[in-house]
């Protein structure tokens, strides 16, 4: 009785205790943490199960990383889709890797408040996933990854352009279906890249590279890995 006689005391004067002291710091790194990670942190006692409780959703699911998840596409498979939940309205950053699985449809279901999105060799998507997840949250995003994907086209670039204005990150490292005219698309309608990849494209020519370093004054990181097919030099530091 004395000690919970304390510890309403500290409570009550604000006083840091140990137990709370503890809760922030978890609190902190949690937000970092794959999904799966904080599911099993939940389970293994109270104090960790009450910290996720405690949190907001908005600030404790604001990044989370499916690329290690057994079953990540369950995430945003319908008809009981996980990111529809409102415990995850405030997921601001998703990444998915190397998931087989993932098909066009659940593109659809991504949470519309994204502000940064990594697909990683993520082998089923096709340019209708792409213009699915740029119709879904496409005014917000920020940051989009592509990586080694060979079924994506320029439609996919097409798609992008037209719904994507705000973003300062691309990359479609890979994804070599994607041609000049895509890329054209892109410096017509993005003007506030600070980092373009593009990676094993060997479609895209100089003048289509021409009018994405034209459009994108700001840009400071351009990546051209395997690229030999530019006929000239590129006024730019590659990577």
């Amino acid at each position: 009785m004395a000690d919970e006689s304390c510890t309403a005391d500290a409570e009550a004067t604000g006083e840091l205790t140990l137990p709370r002291l503890v809760a922030g710091l978890l609190a902190g790194c949690t937000t970092r943490l794959p999904v799966h990670d904080l599911a099993r942190l939940a389970c293994t006692c109270r104090a960790l199960h009450q910290v996720s409780e405690a949190v907001p959703p908005s600030a404790f699911w604001q990044h989370v990383n499916l690329g290690l998840a057994a079953r990540p596409t369950m995430f945003l498979a319908l008809p009981q889709s996980l990111s529809c939940h409102p415990r995850f309205s405030g997921v601001r950053e998703l990444t998915l890797a190397f998931c087989p699985d993932l098909r066009d449809d659940h593109l659809h279901n991504l949470p519309t408040g994204l502000r940064r999105l990594t697909l990683n060799a993520c082998h089923e998507v096709t340019d209708a996933g792409v213009k699915a997840l740029a119709a879904c949250c496409g005014k917000r995003l920020e940051w989009l990854h592509i990586y080694w994907n060979k079924k994506l086209t320029t439609a996919s670039a097409l798609a992008v352009s037209f719904k994507c204005p705000h973003l300062t990150s691309l990359s479609l490292s890979g994804c070599g279906g994607i041609g000049a005219a895509g890329v054209c698309a892109l410096a017509a309608r993005l003007s506030k890249l600070t980092l373009l990849n593009l990676t094993r494209l060997p479609l895209v020519d100089d003048v289509a590279l021409a009018a994405a370093l034209q459009a994108n004054p700001q840009l400071t990181e351009l990546r051209l890995y395997a690229a030999n097919q530019y006929a000239g030099e590129v006024p730019f530091t590659t990577h």
